[in-house]
């Protein structure tokens, strides 16, 4: 026997199901759940990813990703015109250098924690073992 959701006010309906039609019920309902607790999973381990990113940028938690796009895009910017510089013949300053080598170093980091979410969606990682794998990397 199972009931059925009706307006409030309304009597509850009961309807009996053959056990053919509980097991299917059953396991479209288990399905659900499951697809359910795997969308959380993977989308706790993609906010994660961006929160990490962001630190990078100053970005406090929760991720405004607006500002946090226009921040790597002034930081790309910043970096194809230290490049342009090169590419025209010229030297780097010793300031332009470092901030070139802060924004490889961050490049580096981003693909990183990047290649990390993905590796964890792929291994059915829970979010604490994603959390983990990034402490120790010290992101």
């Amino acid at each position: 026997m199972r009931a059925i959701a009706t307006p409030p006010g309304e009597p509850t309906l009961q309807v009996t199901l053959t056990t053919e039609e509980q097991t299917a019920f059953d396991t479209e309902s288990a399905q659900n759940a499951a697809e359910q607790l795997e969308s959380s999973r993977v989308a706790a381990i993609k906010e994660e990813s961006d929160y990490r990113i962001a630190k990078l940028f100053g970005c406090p938690r929760p991720v405004d990703k607006i500002k946090l796009y226009e921040k790597e895009l002034n930081g790309l910017m910043q970096n194809a015109e230290l490049d342009n510089i090169v590419i025209n013949g010229g030297t780097l300053t010793a300031e332009q250098q470092t901030l070139k080598n802060s924004f490889n170093a961050m490049k580096d980091t981003i693909k990183d924690i990047r290649a990390m979410s993905d590796l964890a969606e792929a291994n059915q990682d829970t979010i604490e073992t994603y959390i983990i794998a990034l402490d120790a990397k010290g992101y």
